[in-house]
């Protein structure tokens, strides 16, 4: 059952759609411009003409007591991160790379296949809990278009594994495995942010893609987020501390199944060696047994002929699957930091829980003007 996992790879679009960017925020001051002396470099309140093209309006809010982040930025992070899901839906058929030659499967019926994989396969998938564990590099691009709107678009490097079990795992009789996998995910959204006397609040909502070789389609997801905070200044105002804490949403935009393919060599990886067992199997039979599987084969059995027979049927079979997924826990708390070095210059953490989810991010933000 391992071609299972290889359908769960959709689940990495989940885990690279999220908010990375810097936490800088459009602030109000509660001082008139002509007043503002110890102002920071963390912002734009040098002078009195606000120096970029973008955002649009930039000038009007300026002009207002507003300051300003750099408007452009570009974000590298690092993420590595966790989730449960459950399959709902599953269907599976086999066909030959070439249909005159043997391969698995192609003896019985469609109806039995079904019966087995919607039954009892289905029903333990269902007891069990597949988790999924990817991590990698986001690198993202954004721009403040207006004063309290960023739009962004991301792209995100995947590796990890899926773990799934059978029957309650081998302590109870079933068996689960874990398969790895590399991925990539990439997409764009946009952030609503204001901020007011150091306290700060965003929205943020992305839609992004997955691609990888081991699914027919592309897996769309969508992303939700809500994030409060404050930022304190320090070293004279020279650089500034935020903290914030917020909620995140994260689930596939349709609930269709994903279609996907896999040749059945490249689960079972290594060459079926059924010669020598075979071989061991008959000599441990009495002669009369032995006497009766000459009579019935026509001689002795040959390990290695059934051996290359069985390794020829893997490598010319093709299991074709349909699977349909749901994550267990779509929310996430979330908290974290942002700690701006300089008007250019931010690091920032943040950490997300919920039951069969988690999720860690941190990574460095270089923001500069046109």
């Amino acid at each position: 059952m391992k071609f299972l996992y290889f359908s769960i790879l959709s689940f990495v679009t989940l885990f690279y759609s999220f908010n990375t960017k810097a936490q800088t925020i459009v602030d109000k001051t509660h001082q008139h411009n002509d007043k503002i002396s110890a102002d920071t470099s963390l912002v734009m309140r040098e002078t009195k003409e606000y120096p970029y093209v973008f955002p649009i309006l930039g000038q009007k809010v300026y002009d207002k007591g507003y300051s300003l982040p750099l408007p452009i930025g570009f974000s590298v992070s690092y993420i590595n991160t966790s989730m449960g899901m459950g399959i709902s839906d599953l269907g599976v058929g086999f066909k030959g790379l070439d249909s005159s030659k043997p391969y698995f499967g192609a003896k019985i019926p469609q109806e039995k296949i079904d019966q087995i994989v919607k039954g009892p396969i289905l029903e333990s998938l269902n007891n069990n809990v597949t988790m999924a564990t990817a991590s990698g590099m986001n690198y993202r691009m954004d721009v403040y278009v207006l004063p309290f709107l960023n739009v962004y678009g991301m792209v995100s490097e995947v590796s990890g594994s899926t773990s799934i079990g059978l029957g309650g795992g081998s302590d109870t009789g079933g068996f689960g495995s874990t398969v790895d996998f590399d991925a990539l995910a990439y997409g764009g959204g946009f952030t609503l942010a204001y901020g007011y006397k150091g306290w700060f609040s965003s929205v943020d909502i992305n839609y992004a893609l997955s691609d990888t070789d081991l699914l027919e389609e592309q897996i769309a997801i969508g992303t939700y987020s809500i994030r409060f905070g404050k930022k304190f200044n320090v070293n004279h105002g020279k650089q500034s501390i935020a903290v914030y804490v917020g909620a995140m949403n994260r689930n596939f935009t349709n609930d269709s199944s994903t279609p996907g393919s896999i040749n059945l060599n490249d689960v079972v990886k290594n060459e079926v060696d059924l010669g020598q067992p075979i071989e061991n199997i008959y000599s441990g039979l009495s002669r009369t047994q032995q006497a009766l599987v000459k009579q019935v084969l026509g001689g002795a059995p040959d390990g290695s002929r059934i051996n290359d027979h069985m390794n020829g049927m893997i490598d010319n079979t093709v299991v074709e699957y349909d699977i349909k997924k749901d994550l267990l826990q779509t929310w996430t708390v979330q908290c974290g930091f942002s700690i701006e070095l300089n008007k250019h210059l931010a690091i920032r953490g943040e950490y997300g829980i919920a039951d069969n989810n988690k999720f860690l991010m941190t990574g460095i933000n270089y923001r500069f003007g046109i």
